[in-house]
């Protein structure tokens, strides 16, 4: 059976002198040959004119230049992640219908959406998940270095990665294989008349623009890969982090930020990148303000500070600035005092290391025992906080709690899950964790303790207002708002919502039952139970009578009221 693909594309007009500029800085190779293949191959269609070059570029760049600074808390990732639904289609249709294979994978291209500073970006990797034949509780999250659509290349094990070690083949037999795309690389291109904006080191329109407009182009790549880490750390047992060459730096940044357990960075790290024109030339281009701020010592000081390992290597042969680095031993004599840093310098090539090394450094990682720190079995923690603590590792298992930088605990425990109980403000992590194989293991995250206000409420009745027929009540409340109260008035239900003092006039009948419940979850249950039986005000003159001998007259009144 023959089956023909019909393909078509809408041209926009576009006047000549802006084809002619178009093509003068759309000039790098796209990543499949778009023209010849049915479907949808690219996130965005072919610009039309320049402002649409600047309209794509801004979707593809949405975050500023200052916003990577302290993003990690700030990112907040959807929980689960999408598939990149057109292009897998169109992966999926030339497979199936014609001999070519490219990546031969379940919906491939994968999408996880992410909010910063009430921007939405979008992180998104090929995930090789189907020759792991374990429990898939491990993350590998890769990070190519320079080149343009390099991740066909390195699924295919072809590139300068894999000189070394088929790296994919490595990794995928191990957990799940998260390659990260690149923005303007592969489908994410921003391409006219068959070629993409040129994004290359070289000094560009295309950088220039994004340089001026305060969204260095390495910025987003560096928020994506942080809310990747953020979100795979939520799913996983354990994340591990590869980079190569400039991907290195880019793990090394993202590393220190998001807290991996383990971070390889292959010829992407040196001291003496501080003092290297060069190297700080490419950094400004793509980082804007940031090779000055992440220098030498901001970068160890923040190192000793995480948990994650880190394997720092560089290759014999290679660019004079590395050659001279292994010689002198800059990098390694500067991190001596950090017992998270290792290095390897034994090989050759500009690639990642042997498999052999790298299997040494990542199954080091892989055997630390952890902890997870859970939800806080309640909400309401204004007396004290449970706090779930899950263990990776092989039991029993010995710890330390630490309360703002002492020791308060130590503990010893048989089981995967257990619970501790926090009864002071402050911050708390668990340090000094070994398990049954008496391996050292990681520093807990951080998790800060701060006790929900006391939730306290007073009635108070005024006095019958009788022109209203009724009883003014108001309700003061202290504690984290809203506060919703709920009672029974005249047996019937009753509910409010409120941010501070409830004001009420009630009428005659019984109120009780009180119930108070803040934001946090804290619940009073209020004694307070009030009986009215008030009648309204009223006067008649009944059988007006003279009495001749006073000269007077009588008037009898009938009351209706509250006596007296």
């Amino acid at each position: 059976m023959l089956i023909v693909f019909q393909h078509s594309k809408l041209h926009a007009q576009i006047s000549a002198t802006d084809s002619l500029f178009l093509n003068t800085i759309a000039t790098e190779q796209v990543w499949i040959s778009y023209w010849n293949y049915p479907g949808r191959w690219f996130i965005r269609p072919e610009v039309n004119s320049i402002n649409n070059v600047y309209e794509q570029a801004e979707n593809e760049f949405p975050f500023n230049t200052t916003e990577y600074a302290h993003c990690y808390n700030a990112i907040q990732p959807a929980n689960l992640l999408q598939t990149d639904t057109l292009i897998n289609q169109s992966i999926d249709s030339l497979e199936t219908y014609t001999p070519i294979t490219l990546f031969n994978l379940n919906q491939p291209f994968r999408v996880l959406p992410f909010t910063l500073n009430g921007k939405t970006g979008y992180a998104r990797a090929l995930l090789d998940s189907s020759h792991n034949n374990g429990s898939h509780n491990v993350a590998y999250m890769v990070i190519l270095g320079s080149g343009t659509n390099l991740i066909k290349q390195f699924f295919d094990n072809q590139s300068y990665h894999n000189t070394n070690c088929a790296t994919m083949n490595y990794l995928k037999t191990r957990g799940d294989v998260f390659v990260m795309t690149t923005p303007n690389e592969e489908q994410r291109a921003i391409y006219f008349n068959k070629k993409k904006m040129k994004s290359s080191a070289v000094p560009s329109f295309f950088l220039n623009y994004l340089n001026a407009d305060n969204r260095a182009p390495g910025i987003t790549r560096l928020i994506e890969y942080v809310a990747m880490i953020k979100y795979l750390k939520q799913h996983y047992d354990r994340v591990i982090v590869l980079g190569l060459s400039t991907g290195g730096k880019v793990a090394h940044w993202v590393s220190l930020m998001a807290e991996p357990d383990a971070a390889l960075v292959s010829s992407g790290y040196s001291v003496l990148v501080d003092n290297d024109f060069n190297s700080q030339n490419v950094n400004a281009l793509f980082y804007g303000p940031y090779q000055t701020i992440y220098t030498k010592d901001s970068l160890k000081n923040r190192l000793k500070q995480v948990k994650t390992q880190f394997l720092f290597t560089l290759p014999q042969n290679d660019a004079p600035i590395a050659q001279l680095d292994i010689d002198s031993g800059y990098t390694k004599t500067f991190y001596q005092d950090a017992n998270n840093a290792s290095f390897f310098y034994g090989y050759t090539n500009h690639a990642f290391p042997p498999c052999s090394n790298m299997d040494t450094f990542f199954n080091r990682c892989i055997f630390k025992p952890k902890i997870k720190i859970g939800i806080p079995t309640s909400t309401c923690t204004k007396d004290s906080v449970s706090l779930p603590l899950h263990f990776i590792g092989t039991a029993p298992y010995s710890f330390s709690l630490w309360h703002n930088d002492s020791i308060i605990a130590t503990y010893n425990n048989v089981y995967n899950d257990t619970i501790i109980q926090l009864y002071q403000a402050g911050k708390y992590w668990i340090d000094n964790l070994s398990d049954a194989g008496i391996h050292p293991g990681y520093r807990s995250d951080t998790f800060h303790y701060n006790p929900s206000p006391a939730l306290q409420a007073q009635w108070q009745i005024q006095n019958y207002d009788c022109y209203a027929n009724s009883v003014p009540a108001i309700l003061n409340i202290q504690g984290a708002t809203p506060f919703t109260i709920t009672g029974l008035g005249n047996n019937q239900t009753i509910v409010w919502q409120q941010n501070s003092t409830y004001n009420v006039m009630w009428g005659n009948g019984e109120y009780k039952q009180f119930q108070v419940v803040d934001s946090v979850g804290c619940v009073l249950v209020m004694p307070d139970s009030f009986q009215f039986n008030f009648s309204a005000l009223s006067a008649n003159i009944l059988n007006p009578i003279y009495d001749c001998d006073s000269n007077k007259t009588k008037i009898d009144f009938s009351l209706q009221g509250n006596a007296p």
